[in-house]
């Protein structure tokens, strides 16, 4: 399912890698990890130092490469 998400959104033409990022769910909160990408992650316009953890909030801007999207967490 991850290759077929990867390639139907043409995602390594952003930039974005197969191993990007990693992410991880602890203790009820969602933490993002760059794995020393090519292109670099960031949030908010901030880039991440590879193999870092950072928390993710809603609204937050996350960059993949080229690849913009926004965070919304939806409730439970």
């Amino acid at each position: 399912a991850a290759d077929y998400r990867y390639q139907r959104f043409a995602a390594q033409q952003y930039g974005v890698q197969r191993r990007h990022v990693a992410l991880i769910c602890e203790q009820g909160d969602l933490y993002i990890e760059d794995l020393n990408s090519e292109r670099g992650t960031r949030i908010n316009g901030l880039r991440l130092s590879p193999g870092k953890r950072y928390r993710l909030r809603n609204h937050d801007e996350l960059e993949l490469g080229e690849l913009r999207m926004s965070l919304r967490f939806l409730p439970r």
